[in-house]
């Protein structure tokens, strides 16, 4: 019988920025940095693709207590982001940059954030 707990595909996350812990909300998405490719038909009815570069991210929302601190976290640049998933893997963003507005949000406490790197990778 296989076991149970190999298969978890979520769980509680941890997200950290220059190695210190935000208070992450809720869900976060990330993309591996690569190749994009596209499927394009010619006029003649032909089909090719093509490719061309793709930066990742990794983004999500942060909890607006005391202790964050939103101006820095929003101007955030050449920062190392790791998220560690509730399955084990662990996804780094290098020399990333915070692209999100980050706009609060008083009735929920809040703040999307989002950050954007050509060296996206899942490393377990």
């Amino acid at each position: 019988m296989a076991d149970v707990h190999s298969r978890q595909a979520a769980g509680i996350i941890f997200v950290k920025v220059d190695g210190e812990q935000i208070e992450a909300n809720g869900e976060f998405t990330y993309r591996i940095s690569g190749t994009k490719r596209e499927y394009q038909m010619n006029a003649n009815g032909k089909g090719y693709w093509t490719e061309a570069p793709e930066q990742g991210f990794i983004k999500g929302a942060v909890t607006n207590v005391s202790e964050t601190d939103i101006e820095t976290l929003k101007t955030a640049k050449g920062v190392t982001v790791t998220l560690e998933t509730g399955n084990g893997k662990v996804v780094t963003a290098k020399d990333a940059i915070q692209i999100d507005a980050m706009e609060g949000n008083t009735g929920t406490g809040v703040n999307p954030i989002e950050f954007q790197s050509d060296s996206v990778e899942e490393i377990r």
